[in-house]
C-alpha cells in the first residue's frame, strides 16, 4: 500500500512537471487546497485497494485521481487542462518506458524482472522528471514559448501516442507470452494498422496545413516590408519639409550667384524628395496617413471617385503596424475591385472613433455580387497565395475582440469593422 501510494505521488510529481514546463499550466497557490486535494485522493486509493485486495485496479485509480487533482488545482481554462491530460499521461510513461528497459539493460536483467522490484520500479520514474525539468530549465534560459496546439495537431499527437502504445503494448503481451494476446492479434494487428493509416493522413493533412502557414507568413512579411518602406519615405518627406529653411537660403545664394546649372540641379533634387510619397493628412498618424495616400493615387489613376470623410488620432488598443494592415489591405482591395468595374467607379471611406473603439466602413463599386455575408472569394488564378488580405484585417479584428461585417448588394460591396 505504501509503495502505491509513493508511487502515485511520484506521478503527481510528473504530472505538475510536464503540465507547467511544456503546456505552461497555471496552478493555484493555495497550499491547503494541495494538502485536501492530494490527500483525499490518497485515502480514495486506500479504499479502493482495500476493498478489492489487488492491483487490477491500479493503474485505472492512479490516472483517475491524477486528473482529478490536475483538474481541481489548476486555474483558468480547466477544458484545456483535460483534454492535454492523456498527452500529459502518455508523454511521460514512453520516457520511463524507454528508460526502464535502458535501467534493466544495464543491471543485465530482464524487463520483467525490474517490474518486480518497487524499488527499481520507482527509479525508473526518474527518466521523465529529469527530462522534463531539463526541458523546462533549457526553454526558460532560451525564452521558448510554451507548446499550443491546434485542434488537428491535437488529434495528430494523441493519435500517435495511442499508436505507440498500442504496439508497445501488444509487444511486450507477445514477450511475456499472454494468452490473451494471442487470442486478439488479429485485432489488435487490424486496429494497428487503422490508426497508422489515420496517422499518415493526418499527418499530410498537417503538412499541407504547414504550407498554407508559411505562405501566409511570407504574405504578412511582405507587407511588413511594404508598410516600412513607406513609413521610411515619409520620414524622408517630412525631414526635406524641416529643412525648408536651409533649402530655401541655399537656392537664395545660388540666385545670387546666378548659377543657374546648379540652381536647376538642386531644384529637381527638391522635386524628387517632395515627390517620393505625397501624403495627405487622413489620421494625424504619419505611418497610416502614407498608406491611405498610396491607395488614394492608385484610385485615382483607375479613374475612380475618391470620397474620405472622418479623421483618428491615435487608438490606443491598436498598433501603428495594426492599422497599417487595416488600411493597406481594404483598400487594396477596393481599388482592385474597381479596376475591373466598367461603368461607375467609386471607393468610399469613413472613419470615426465611439466610445475609444474604432469604426471603419469601406465601400467601392464592384463588377460581381457576392451571395453571402462571408469573406469573398479572390478572382485570382492564384487562389493559394492570394486572398491572405482579409484574412490579415479578420485576424486584427478578432485579436482585439472587435466586429466585422460584409455587405453586399448589386455592384456594390461594403466592408464594415469596429474594433
Amino acid at each position: 500500500m505504501i509503495e502505491v501510494l509513493l508511487y502515485t505521488l511520484i506521478d503527481f510529481l510528473i504530472f505538475y512537471i510536464v503540465y507547467t514546463n511544456v503546456f505552461g499550466t497555471v496552478f493555484t497557490k493555495t497550499k491547503w487546497l494541495y494538502f485536501v486535494t492530494i490527500g483525499g485522493t490518497c485515502l480514495l486509493q486506500c479504499g479502493v485497494f482495500l476493498a478489492t485486495k489487488g492491483d487490477e485496479w491500479k493503474d485505472i485509480v492512479i490516472v483517475g485521481c491524477g486528473f482529478v487533482v490536475a483538474f481541481v488545482l489548476s486555474e483558468g481554462k480547466r477544458w484545456k487542462t483535460f483534454l492535454l491530460f492523456p498527452i500529459v499521461y502518455f508523454l511521460p510513461c514512453l520516457v520511463n518506458l524507454i528508460g526502464s528497459y535502458g535501467i534493466a539493460a544495464s543491471l543485465n536483467i530482464t524487463h520483467e524482472m525490474l517490474c518486480e522490484s518497487a524499488g527499481l520500479l520507482m527509479i525508473a520514474q526518474m527518466p521523465a522528471i529529469i527530462v522534463f525539468s531539463v526541458y523546462g530549465f533549457i526553454a526558460r534560459r532560451k525564452a521558448v514559448g510554451f507548446l499550443d496546439f491546434s485542434p488537428g495537431q491535437y488529434f495528430v499527437l494523441l493519435l500517435g501516442i495511442c499508436c505507440a502504445f498500442l504496439i508497445i503494448g501488444f509487444a511486450q503481451g507477445l514477450l511475456a507470452g499472454d494468452p490473451l494476446v494471442y487470442q486478439v492479434k488479429d485485432k489488435v494487428v487490424f486496429a494497428s494498422i487503422i490508426m497508422a493509416f489515420l496517422f499518415i493522413v493526418l499527418s499530410i493533412w498537417q503538412q499541407i496545413t504547414w504550407t498554407k502557414v508559411q505562405q501566409y507568413n511570407m504574405f504578412l512579411a511582405g507587407q511588413k516590408e511594404h508598410i516600412q518602406r513607406l513609413i521610411e519615405e515619409d520620414e524622408a518627406r517630412r525631414r526635406l519639409a524641416h529643412d525648408m529653411r536651409a533649402h530655401i537660403q541655399a537656392l537664395n545664394m545660388l540666385t545670387q550667384k546666378e548659377d543657374m546649372e546648379q540652381l536647376k540641379k538642386y531644384l529637381e533634387e527638391m522635386e524628387e524628395g517632395l515627390n517620393r510619397v505625397k501624403v495627405e493628412r487622413y489620421t494625424s498618424i504619419p505611418a497610416v496617413d502614407a498608406i491611405i495616400s498610396e491607395w488614394h493615387n492608385k484610385a485615382l489613376d483607375t479613374q475612380s471617385e475618391w470620397s474620405f470623410k472622418g479623421e483618428i488620432a491615435k487608438i490606443e488598443h491598436l498598433s501603428v503596424f495594426e492599422l497599417c494592415t487595416l488600411f493597406s489591405n481594404l483598400l487594396s482591395n477596393a481599388v482592385e475591385a474597381v479596376e475591373r468595374v466598367v461603368g461607375e467607379k467609386r471607393i468610399d471611406v469613413n472613419i470615426s472613433v465611439f466610445q475609444g473603439k474604432l469604426v471603419l466602413d469601406i465601400g467601392n463599386s464592384c463588377d460581381a455580387v457576392q451571395s453571402s455575408k462571408s469573406r469573398p472569394r479572390t478572382n485570382k488564378k492564384d487562389s493559394i497565395n492570394h486572398g491572405l488580405g482579409l484574412k490579415n484585417v479578420e485576424e486584427v479584428v478578432r485579436k482585439h475582440k472587435g466586429l466585422l461585417e460584409y455587405e453586399t448588394e448589386p455592384g456594390w460591396f461594403q466592408i464594415n469593422i469596429v474594433i
